[in-house]
């Protein structure tokens, strides 16, 4: 499974989930700031089971082995994931 492919998935065909979704998951901002972000965001790779961000310092945690996107739709999608 790949992180682009699914980014690019959901551009335009993952029911319910925008790009601003995942945009709000990493950052806490569901559109990127006029002046754009201080931080420059950052994917780091874990053992963790669901994806879940770091949105002080705009990081997305995903997992290593991913077998179905359905994980990500969940995380992607709720307001409990993700922020840490």
């Amino acid at each position: 499974m790949n992180i682009v492919l699914y980014a690019s998935t959901v551009a335009g065909r993952r029911e319910g989930l925008t790009l601003s979704h995942l945009l709000k998951f990493v950052t806490g901002a569901p559109e990127e700031p006029l002046l754009g972000f201080t931080k420059q965001p950052s994917i780091l790779f874990c053992e963790e089971i669901l994806p879940t961000a770091n949105t002080c310092i705009c990081r997305l945690m995903l997992p290593l082995e991913v077998t179905t996107y359905d994980r990500f739709d969940l995380a992607f999608l709720s307001d409990y994931f993700g922020y840490d």
